[in-house]
């Protein structure tokens, strides 16, 4: 079966987000040794059955959503963001944990979705050095920014989640104004 780069693309967000949402260190257990008892430490191990990962939030839905609809046409957009950055992310200067950016992530997303001014929230937020308001074309922008930006209507704010390769900086509330 093929899968279009966009589904691909879709796909593999949903699996980001989804150990992001877990928290996941280690492989879910398989059926060859769910059936072992015990761990190392003692602690029974679940069965795969068993497991039932944490339900996304809803800036990861929205995120999932915006991925399944296809890019606006077009050469140039413009678009303002507010990067939340966690200390090990690329370039990033905090000290909040990957954990606690996500939290801000999603707040800053809510108050961006419930009409608080977008440059107070850059303002207050963001720690992209770059300003935050950019003229992009296709090709700018990480993969995970990109992919986002180019899905988004004039007005409407989207959520590039932090992914170690596709969107390595942290989170990116993005709203589109041309």
């Amino acid at each position: 079966m093929l899968i279009s780069s966009r589904m691909r693309l879709a796909l593999s967000f949903s699996f980001a987000l989804l150990l992001v949402a877990c928290g996941a260190k280690e492989e879910p257990k398989t059926d060859a040794n769910a059936n072992a008892g015990a761990n190392a430490e003692g602690t029974p191990t679940p069965k795969l059955e068993e497991f039932k990962p944490p339900p996304q939030t809803a800036m990861d839905k929205s995120t999932v959503a915006l991925m399944a609809k296809p890019k606006v046409p077009g050469d140039k957009i413009t678009v303002q963001h507010v990067l939340i950055a966690f200390k090990g992310a690329q370039n990033a200067t905090v000290t909040r944990t990957r954990e606690e950016a996500k939290v801000l992530a999603e707040k800053v997303w809510n108050d961006a979705k419930s009409g608080i001014n977008f440059k107070d929230l850059m303002t207050m937020h963001s720690t992209d050095s770059g300003g935050g308001e950019y003229e992009m074309s296709r090709d700018q922008m990480v993969l995970g920014f990109r992919e986002i930006a180019w899905r988004l209507n004039v007005d409407e704010i989207g959520v590039a989640p932090w992914h170690d390769k596709d969107s390595p900086y942290g989170w990116h509330i993005i709203k589109r104004i041309k």
